[in-house]
């Protein structure tokens, strides 16, 4: 390979290892991240630094350019230390809910999915409606948040009730809590509305 080849050569490794990272997780923000990473790495590796040991450029992208079939190099090197979105958000720790990774959100999504896509992967799609009295947490009947942009087959958008009397389910604690409504839940659970 040729120095002109290199650099798109190493922009193909880092996009082709990203992508192998986040295949399925619509986490496009960190697969940039992931891109950027490995990227940058294959670059700081290609800079001869005197007697340096490990593994070159050369080597990573010779593992992930082999034809189709052929077998793979063997390439041991240094653990890299991923960025916290290399993760699928599950990284972020506010010491209230640890979320999966993101999902493709619908009106038959589980209330988990719902709340965790509100909550933590995609806030600003996401209306709260907690301060209404007519709010679930508040003892109405009216949804507590609502999606600003999707809507249920029969046109409403789609929504969570944190406390569904209709069938008798409830958002969990952490929910509650990064919500801001903790007391709601102690009163809803001491009252024998909702479980724990």
């Amino acid at each position: 390979m040729n120095k002109d080849e290199k650099p798109a050569v190493q922009a193909a490794v880092a996009a082709k290892c990203a992508a192998q990272v986040y295949a399925g997780t619509g986490d496009m923000e960190g697969y940039l991240a992931g891109v950027e990473t490995v990227h940058n790495d294959l670059i700081e590796r290609s800079v001869p630094r005197g007697d340096q040991t490990g593994v070159t450029t050369d080597q990573v992208m010779a593992a992930f350019t082999a034809p189709s079939g052929a077998a793979p190099a063997v390439v041991q090197a240094p653990p890299v230390q991923a960025p916290a979105a290399a993760t699928g958000m599950a990284a972020v720790n506010d010491g209230i809910h640890i979320p999966g990774p993101p999902k493709v959100i619908g009106a038959k999504s589980s209330m988990v999915d719902k709340l965790e896509d509100a909550l933590y992967h995609n806030v600003d799609n996401w209306k709260r409606w907690t301060d209404s009295d007519n709010s679930t947490a508040n003892g109405g009947k009216s949804p507590d948040v609502s999606h600003e942009h999707i809507d249920t087959p029969s046109g409403h958008k789609v929504a969570i009730f944190l406390v569904d009397t209709k069938f008798g389910k409830h958002a969990p604690e952490w929910a509650f809590r990064k919500l801001g409504l903790g007391d709601q839940y102690a009163n809803l659970v001491s009252s024998g509305t909702i479980t724990p």
